[in-house]
């Protein structure tokens, strides 16, 4: 048995019903859509819905006149509605100040899993140009040339205390074809080499 029209058709009537019980008035769409073929009983989904309905649409759908989003909610409660409004207005406050352009950026980073990508295909992701992003890690007193270095460096490390995979492909997997300016760059991070720092690691 199709199970698929079965549960279109619950879900879409317990929608209508829900709208119908917040606001006192029945709904009724102008046009409704399922997104499977029409069933044995499909001649019957007009009259029920009271409207034209097409089967094998791209989407699970319907329609309602404009008109609906204009009426007011009998049950609704104008003191709790100021209470939810701030929470919700607390909790953007709260989480729009946790993450720091920096902190999102390097998220955006990590996420590509080794691809570095460069400053504008961050901001364009970011829906911001890179002349903004640049000033806005600025204003954070920091770059994106800097964040990629924290997130290569804290790479680096986790490979050489966690893996025995050899140097050359640490240097690889952080984005350095030659070797030679890893190790000049991870003695710029550390004040060691990269073999100097894993011996260190083993002895303790």
């Amino acid at each position: 048995m199709d199970l698929l029209p079965f549960v279109c058709e619950r879900e879409l009537v317990s929608i209508l019903r829900m709208f119908e019980d917040v606001t006192n008035t029945p709904i009724n769409p102008t046009e409704v859509h399922f997104n499977y073929p029409e069933p044995a009983y499909g001649s019957l989904y007009p009259h029920f819905f009271h409207c034209p309905v097409y089967f094998n649409a791209p989407r699970l759908l319907f329609i309602v006149d404009q008109k609906y989003l204009d009426y007011s909610l009998p049950k609704s409660d104008p003191i709790m509605k100021s209470i939810y409004e701030k929470e919700c207005q607390e909790l953007v406050k709260k989480y729009r100040n946790q993450d720091t352009v920096k902190d999102i950026v390097k998220h955006h980073i990590k996420s590509t899993k080794g691809e570095f990508l460069d400053l504008e295909t961050i901001s364009s992701r970011l829906n911001m140009s890179s002349r903004t992003l640049r000033r806005k890690l600025t204003a954070e007193k920091t770059s994106y040339q800097q964040i990629i270095d924290d997130i290569k460096k804290d790479e680096a490390i986790s490979f050489l205390a966690n893996t025995s995979i050899s140097i050359e492909e640490i240097a690889a997997k952080i984005g350095y074809s030659n070797t030679a300016n890893f190790y000049h760059a991870f003695k710029k991070w550390t004040g060691r080499t990269p073999s100097e720092y894993r011996k260190r690691r083993y002895c303790g």
